[in-house]
């Protein structure tokens, strides 16, 4: 096409993609560090699994029609990344696709690849149509009705629809003995035989002139480039940055079954209660992982049909939680890769996030198991939790006696250590108390609740 025009597209773009990258990743490495790195198999495993075979989305029944749609869209996208290479490179050179291994046309490969694209492009362009009519039509409670929403879904089609008929102008004006490449084999034929969608599509314009459909066919091609190079640069600023950051975070997601434990704190750590460092008080206290939770949040919502405090009209769903930590990080994300800390202008709990919806969550990880993403939400709800009580000694009314009650009694009910067998004085048990004699078969450890 035009290598001095291709080049500076290119230079243009990614060059200020990388730069938002910069910014973005740059910011979460400063935030605190936890090891993730243990089992790279196992991680691997949960890669193909969550992650490219969608499990956790075409798995469930209830979800399985949206799900469906997902993975269809997903996988399309993988194909066609490799197709936005081979433009790029026509760019630079026609009949780029022959110089890739595997891919000329002398290969059976190439022309299945020219055959699964052309279908994937289809059923991505379809299957957007049924994202958008569920947004704009059914309007599922759970999906947000917002501009971001519509217009990453335009960029999707857009990106599929200009390829399909940049093709499609191509076979046109072959067909009329324009000067266009094609792969061609004595075995295999032509690439226009193995993409039905687009073959289509040049019936269509077949009966321009070559003029025209040449003049179409660049116009096409930049467009489509531009396009799909500016979508590139939407993603860091949307949620659709989770096509960048899903596959990492279900990668460093937890292998522990049912979920990751909760780390214990060193409380007799001075240096960190100093530093105001029990517990999670400021974004930077934050994990990478759990920065890279919320930047991977799809915002698709499963984690409000599974939550009992959302169903119960608490103020209270983990999205609404991510979002509100992403905007924040958005906000101190300069001053995150200059100093690696937080503003002092806001407060996590109180200006960021509201004290009644971080005491809301009832810690039952019901969200962690429906997210497609792999996203932890609960390490942090309880991180923001153990730092309001220790150094903020903010926390509900309700806990209070709790809490004394442990404090000088150590049960949560007061109950002084003179009067914890009271219940069994006049019951047929024996307690144990001291040093025990006598060998008994079972012991009964009953605890604060018995």
């Amino acid at each position: 096409m035009n290598p001095t025009i291709t080049s500076v597209l290119l230079a243009f773009f990614f060059g200020w993609f990388f730069w938002q990258l910069y910014g973005r990743f740059g910011a979460l490495a400063k935030m605190a560090s936890e090891g993730r790195w243990d089992r790279p198999w196992r991680r691997l495993g949960l890669v193909f699994s969550i992650g490219l075979g969608q499990s956790k989305l075409v798995g469930p029944r209830k979800e399985r029609r949206a799900g469906v749609m997902h993975a269809f869209i997903f996988w399309g996208a993988l194909l066609v990344g490799l197709r936005e290479m081979i433009l790029m490179g026509e760019g630079f050179v026609e009949g780029f696709q022959e110089l890739l291994p595997g891919l000329g046309a002398d290969s059976p490969l190439a022309y299945g690849y020219v055959a699964l694209v052309n279908g994937a492009e289809l059923a991505v362009a379809y299957m957007v149509g049924v994202a958008l009519y569920r947004r704009l039509v059914k309007r599922y409670a759970r999906l947000d009705l917002n501009w971001q929403g519509i217009y990453v879904l335009l960029f999707i089609m857009g990106i599929v629809t200009t390829d399909l008929a940049y093709d499609a102008v191509r076979y046109a004006l072959a067909a009329q003995g324009g000067a266009v490449h094609l792969l061609q084999s004595p075995v295999w034929g032509s690439e226009v035989d193995w993409a039905p969608v687009s073959r289509l599509l040049a019936g269509l314009v077949s009966g321009l002139g070559a003029d025209w459909l040449d003049g179409l066919r660049q116009g096409l091609f930049w467009g489509h480039l531009v396009i799909m190079l500016s979508f590139l640069n939407v993603l860091p600023n949307t949620k659709q940055f989770h096509e960048l950051t899903a596959l990492p975070n279900v990668f460093f997601g937890a292998l522990n079954r049912p979920h990751a434990p909760i780390p214990r704190l060193d409380l007799e750590d001075e240096q960190a209660w100093e530093a105001g460092a029990v517990g999670v008080n400021r974004l930077e206290q934050l994990t990478w992982k759990q920065g890279l939770d919320f930047l991977s949040c799809t915002e698709c919502g499963r984690c409000y049909d599974s939550c009992p405090t959302y169903l119960t009209g608490k103020p209270l769903t983990q999205k609404w939680f991510n979002q509100s930590l992403l905007a924040y990080f958005k906000e101190e994300q300069a001053n995150l890769l200059k100093t690696g800390k937080a503003g002092e202008a806001k407060t996590l709990v109180g200006d960021v996030i509201s004290p009644d919806t971080l005491w809301a969550c009832t810690t039952c990880r019901a969200c962690e198991e429906a997210c497609p993403v792999s996203i932890e939400h609960v390490p942090r709800v309880i991180g923001m939790r153990q730092g309001q009580t220790l150094m903020g000694e903010a926390y509900p009314p309700e806990m209070a006696n709790a809490f004394k009650g442990l404090e000088r009694n150590g049960n949560p009910w007061g109950i002084g250590y003179d009067q914890r067998a009271d219940w069994a004085r006049d019951e047929p048990v024996t307690i144990l108390d001291g040093p025990v004699t006598e060998e008994v078969e079972v012991v009964m450890w009953v605890g604060c609740m018995g």
